[in-house]
């Protein structure tokens, strides 16, 4: 492929994108791949366990709803630190390298993969979301991700780059954004 290279190693793709929508279309789909392949895995099944185990001593329906989805939200917020990617290149990586590999830190795609990982092993259907946000892009280029969770009837923005304030929180004031299903 012309402009674009990847090198797969440990559950980590390299990227070299391709400009504009064309390379977060790449990136999404490699996200996409991880979500799918690692949600069934039996690590993310423990946390999940866990997580239904912790809200069971809720008393309504919902309230045990809310607390699974905020344990398993945590648990990434908890365990991976926001950092971001070199100038050179784009890396994607599964919850095998981040949540239960040696290097437990990413940017916003692989806190984003984490999570939706965890929510899609719960049985969720996630979305990722990209906005535009920097008001002095003339271009409006997608600069962020965060998921999406469906829930209570409707889709729950969860930002793990936000810490504890992005769950049910997402960024207001944008350019452009675009939904991409899981």
């Amino acid at each position: 492929m012309r402009g674009h290279q990847r090198k797969e190693e440990m559950a980590v793709t390299k990227t070299i994108l391709k400009p504009g929508d064309a390379g977060v279309a790449d990136t999404i789909q490699i996200m996409n791949g991880y979500v799918r392949k690692y949600a069934r895995d039996g690590r993310v099944q423990a946390i999940v366990k866990q997580a239904e185990r912790t809200a069971a001593m809720e008393r309504s329906s919902e309230r045990r709803e809310i607390a699974k989805l905020k344990y398993l939200y945590n648990y990434v917020v908890n365990k991976m630190t926001y950092k971001p990617d070199p100038q050179w290149a784009e890396l994607v990586k599964s919850v095998k390298h981040t949540l239960f590999g040696s290097q437990p830190y990413g940017d916003c795609d692989d806190l984003s993969i984490a999570a939706a990982t965890l929510f899609a092993g719960a049985g969720h259907k996630v979305a990722f979301k990209t906005v535009a946000w920097r008001p002095s892009d003339p271009d409006k280029r997608f600069s962020h991700v965060y998921l999406m969770v469906q829930a209570f009837g409707g889709w729950l923005p969860m930002d793990p780059t936000m810490g504890e304030k992005g769950f049910g929180n997402e960024i207001r004031q944008v350019t452009r954004r675009r939904n991409w299903k899981v």
